[in-house]
């Protein structure tokens, strides 16, 4: 039985080993996703909760409090991000060189020392790095970012993700394209999604309609697509991509 399970609703609010949101190839944290998540561990962060109530005496005080806290947050998750792109793809041992993600690489963030207290229903997330361009992510790159991460997830061990459809929000794919790209992308890794005991898909779009042009040209296209040798693609890809300069 095949793991995929595609929904609408909140990705917050979905149980899983992982988590997929999306970032910027400059390492941007400007998803609607990412930003719903920098946002959460903001509020987690005990130094936050603590200074709050240590400064409490005005409504501006408490906002500038929580921008600073926002922002230690962010600069935390770009340094993992970029310390894992590093380990993972260009063994670079100065991180702060690294100016550009390749196209299309997920890097792996595990959450232990922002969620302390297990709050998020997740314990991983995967920030895949997409160039911006009006005409969204083209279906290539889209689907090797899916076989990556299901290659990723056997690596660590990891036994179900929540994705979203990626790249239908600020990088403008259209819907057909997202659903072509990742069914074709996990039906090449199907050996691998095998392993896998969830694959949850959620449509940012909670209406049936959005819904339905999602899950259909899917669940087609991940039927017809055949495996193909693991790992081959994806290797010569990452490694004959530009390095970051």
């Amino acid at each position: 039985m095949e793991p995929f399970k595609i929904t609408d609703g909140d990705i917050f609010n979905v149980s899983a080993d992982a988590m997929v949101t999306t970032i910027g190839i400059q390492c941007e944290l400007d998803g609607h996703v990412c930003k719903e998540l920098i946002k959460k561990l903001g509020k987690l962060k005990n130094s936050f909760k603590s200074k709050l109530k240590e400064n409490s005496s005005t409504e501006e005080e408490k906002e500038v409090i929580k921008k600073e806290s926002l922002n230690n947050i962010k600069d935390e998750i770009q340094k993992r991000i970029k310390e894992d792109y590093s380990l993972r793809y260009v063994k670079q041992e100065d991180i702060t060189e690294i100016r550009t993600i390749v196209d299309g690489s997920p890097m792996l963030v595990n959450l232990k020392d922002f969620d302390k207290l297990g709050e998020f229903n997740f314990k991983y997330v995967f920030f895949v790095a997409f160039k911006r361009a009006e005409q969204g992510v083209p279906k290539s790159i889209l689907s090797l970012a899916c076989q990556e991460i299901i290659k990723i997830c056997r690596k660590e061990k990891i036994k179900s993700v929540t994705l979203p459809t990626i790249g239908c929000g600020v990088l403008r794919t259209p819907i057909s394209r997202c659903s072509s790209a990742m069914s074709e992308g996990f039906a090449l890794s199907r050996e691998l999604v095998k392993d896998m005991t969830d694959i949850n898909i959620v449509c940012y779009e909670d209406i049936k309609e959005f819904v339905d042009e999602f899950k259909n040209p899917f669940k087609e296209g991940y039927k017809g697509k055949k495996t193909s040798p693991e790992s081959r693609c994806l290797h010569i890809y990452f490694q004959t991509s530009s390095i970051p300069s």
